[in-house]
């Protein structure tokens, strides 16, 4: 940001471009943990009693159905796998999204080592073999102008 201020580039200018794009990381990262102790907060007011009105569908609900069946397994395991499966997947995507936005890990098109053709070798062996057949195919050998 001082090279940018030294450039006499605007306040306006660094913030959004340099300020920005910083503080929404921080803000990525924090947000999938902030919504997933909300949804466990509601769903333990709601097993207690607390929440939504008694037959609202939750899953305190049915984390408190299951308890109350118990000769019943399958509904408390039931619950407790939805829980844990929507949080963690919670987690998993807030993670992706705050990767998306980070701007340190920014990649750009025909850089080295960037795109999938670089990653993954047998697709430049395919890209660089498409482009000898289109080659041939434009430009046709002589071989069978001599053998006839």
């Amino acid at each position: 940001m001082q090279a940018a201020r030294a450039l006499g580039v605007s306040n306006a200018i660094i913030m959004f471009r340099h300020l920005l794009p910083n503080a929404m990381v921080a803000t990525m990262t924090l947000l999938p943990f902030l919504l997933s102790s909300q949804v466990m907060t509601l769903t333990a007011l709601d097993f207690l009693g607390f929440g939504l009105p008694p037959d609202s569908a939750s899953l305190g609900e049915l984390l408190k159905q299951g308890k109350a069946n118990i000769q019943a397994p399958w509904l408390g395991i039931t619950g407790f796998f939805a829980v844990a499966g929507m949080l963690s997947l919670l987690i998993f995507a807030g993670e992706a999204v705050r990767d998306a936005f980070d701007p340190r890990k920014t990649f750009l098109l025909g850089a080295p080592g960037a795109g999938a053709s670089a990653d993954l070798p047998e697709l430049q062996d395919s890209a660089v073999a498409q482009e000898s057949t289109e080659h041939s195919a434009q430009h046709p050998t002589h071989d069978s102008a001599r053998s006839s």
